[in-house]
């Protein structure tokens, strides 16, 4: 399900701003921190008073305090919830609704007939005891590596319930929170010398994918070298590929977590200026009107570029290239809006 259209809900400056800052934080701050920066950033445009966050390869299993980030939240709420077979239970439920349809943001009063809910074992006693009132929910699943993405957004009994208008917005920013975490787990684990012009991944002693940039995917897939979500590790480290690609390689906390970037020869790109103020403007954060009206031609023009530049730069979504902008500053960095 493709997201609603910005202007559902007025894409403004603020809303242009969040979303550079999201990806912005993504650069900065380390993993251990990530979520809480960036939920931070969110509920200044969406206000929200808590909020969970649970990332892992399946969601079927019940959630623990060590895979699961409660924001805003006191100790011991992941615990109280395992504690309450039948509220483990209803989570599991919703979450099992939520996988029918991935990547889509829904009022928990959706899912469940607002009677039936203020009955329920889950909202007696776990919502009331921590003020979780009113709530969107939604469950990513990442395409490149399966990883899961459960996610809430809460207010309490004193705050206002989510509007439609809310609802919009959160789904707006959702692929934007989830391709920032991206970013994040890539940059903390990338090599101590790492080529910002370098396409990532984050693999395993076995070379299992953990996280890839898609051009990092869309480079190596065709030469054999990733197979069902494996790199040929080996092959990449052994010179099989030294034809197209540079390696590097460290460890991390002993779990034998490797980072990878490749460089191929062809890299250097050279844009017209059109292209490069096309990008500027869409690492500021404006949406296709609003690009089409700074430089005074049409939005299919822009759409237009835009499809030369995930040509040029091997992606296939807005986030991924704005990712991959942010790190380019010889395209991006004198036309940057002034803070």
């Amino acid at each position: 399900m493709e997201s609603p259209s910005p202007l559902l809900f007025n894409l403004d400056k603020d809303v242009n701003d969040c979303v550079r800052d999201f990806y912005r934080i993504a650069y900065e701050q380390p993993i251990g921190q990530f979520k809480h920066a960036v939920l931070d950033r969110f509920s200044q445009l969406l206000p929200i008073d808590a909020g969970f966050w649970i990332t892992r390869s399946e969601l079927e299993s019940p959630f623990w305090d060590d895979d699961s980030f409660a924001y805003q939240l006191p100790d011991g709420v992941m615990q109280h919830y395992i504690d309450h077979p039948l509220v483990a239970a209803q989570a599991q439920d919703i979450t099992i609704a939520l996988l029918a349809e991935t990547n889509t943001v829904r009022n928990i009063l959706e899912l469940i007939p607002p009677e039936e809910w203020l009955k329920s074992d889950m909202y007696i006693h776990h919502c009331k005891k921590f003020d979780l009132e009113y709530s969107l929910v939604a469950v990513s699943c990442n395409p490149v590596n399966q990883m899961m993405n459960s996610m809430s957004f809460v207010r309490g009994e004193k705050n206002q319930p989510f509007t439609e208008q809310d609802k919009a917005l959160a789904q707006f920013l959702l692929p934007h929170l989830l391709e920032a975490m991206r970013i994040n787990i890539l940059n903390v684990f990338r090599a101590g010398d790492s080529d910002e012009k370098a396409f990532r991944a984050v693999v395993d002693k076995h070379g299992y994918i953990f996280e890839a940039e898609e051009s990092f995917i869309n480079y190596l897939t065709p030469l054999g070298a990733i197979t069902d979500n494996h790199l040929d590790l080996d092959g990449v480290s052994g010179g099989k590929y030294q034809h197209l690609v540079r390696f590097n390689s460290s460890q991390r906390n002993d779990n034998g977590i490797i980072s990878i970037e490749v460089i191929c020869r062809d890299q250097h790109i050279e844009l017209t200026p059109r292209k490069r103020a096309v990008c500027s403007l869409l690492v500021a954060g404006l949406s296709n009107k609003q690009i089409a009206q700074q430089l005074f031609i049409s939005p299919a023009t822009v759409t237009n570029h835009l499809k030369e530049l995930y040509k040029a730069f091997s992606v296939t979504s807005r986030q991924q290239l704005i990712a991959y902008l942010m790190r380019q500053k010889d395209i991006i960095l004198d036309a940057l809006p002034k803070t």
